[in-house]
């Protein structure tokens, strides 16, 4: 019996050393997932700022993306409004020139009739307006020359803004 209850104790005292190592490890665990879920914490906060750094990129690349559209739509405006604008003034010189030509044919007939010193003095008062055609188209050409300093304007303030953009793209890669 005795040696039944030596054997018993030596059992009794391993599993009671065997406990403390587990109560130790068990601690030691605790403590590893309470430092674990800090750090999860942690991680957690810095995805969350990360997801909101990238939302606002995405707003900004998106505001951008339209800005872009919009000036290239006013760009294509532009251009179609030039093209009309051109076809307009190509319609208007050549009615000119056809006036001019039709009043050049009637001066004709009358040179024929008057003789050619009356001719000269007469063309010159009955013509008026259309009597110094490169007047008209200089006066054209300047009206044309603003417009087209006016659409440069833009369109360096167009590739300033794509400029922008680039940049602000090249900061986000």
């Amino acid at each position: 019996m005795e040696n039944q209850l030596d054997k018993h104790l030596v059992c009794y005292n391993r599993l009671q050393a065997e406990n403390k190592t587990l109560r130790h490890q068990i601690d030691v665990m605790r403590k590893e997932y309470k430092n674990q879920g800090r750090v999860n914490n942690g991680y957690n906060r810095d995805i969350r700022m990360a997801n909101d750094k990238a939302k606002k990129i995405n707003q900004t690349t998106y505001q951008g993306q339209r800005v872009s559209e919009e000036t290239n739509n006013s760009i294509l405006a532009i251009k179609a409004k030039h093209e009309t604008e051109k076809a307009d003034f190509e319609k208007r010189i050549k009615l000119m020139q056809d006036k001019l030509r039709e009043k050049d044919d009637t001066e004709m007939d009358k040179t024929k009739t008057k003789g050619m010193s009356n001719d000269k003095t007469e063309k010159t008062a009955t013509d008026g307006e259309f009597s110094n055609p490169a007047a008209l188209l200089k006066l054209r050409l300047q009206k044309h020359v603003a417009k087209n300093k006016e659409k440069k304007n833009l369109m360096d303030m167009y590739i300033r803004n794509v400029h922008v953009i680039e940049d602000a793209f090249q900061q986000i890669k």
